[in-house]
């Protein structure tokens, strides 16, 4: 993890308990957290993940549209240290197995519509 990784996670833990109510992110279609919920949130995916396992400098693919989850996730593997693996969504065949080969994530967080294109290139069976 990068020291700016951590400062960023840390920043976001101080303003959460400085200033909860305060805003911290607002994206189009009304969606908007405060530095306290989305600090809490971070921090639920953080726990999920350490509880499977994720730890301090392994890989975890993120594989997410521009949505709120893309940024808790980010925030999360932050916490944990762990180092995130940014998917382009619109990788497919090949280049996807790619991304995955080079990589080697023990874990994957993504979004249910992406399942069918990762089942085609990614062996399941181990």
């Amino acid at each position: 993890m990068t020291d700016e990784a951590m400062v960023l996670s840390r920043v976001l833990e101080v303003r959460a308990a400085e200033t909860p109510e305060a805003p911290f992110l607002a994206m189009s279609g009304g969606i908007r957290f405060t530095y306290g919920e989305f600090n809490e949130a971070a921090n639920r995916v953080m726990h999920g993940l350490k509880a499977l396992g994720v730890g301090p400098g392994e890989d975890v693919a993120v594989m997410l549209t521009n949505r709120p989850e893309f940024a808790i996730a980010s925030y999360a593997l932050k916490k944990l240290r762990a180092v995130e693996v940014a998917i382009n969504t619109n990788l497919r065949g090949a280049g996807l197995a790619h991304a995955f080969t080079i990589t080697r994530p023990v874990a994957l967080l993504t979004e249910r519509d992406f399942l069918p294109v990762l089942r085609e290139v990614l062996d399941t069976s181990t």
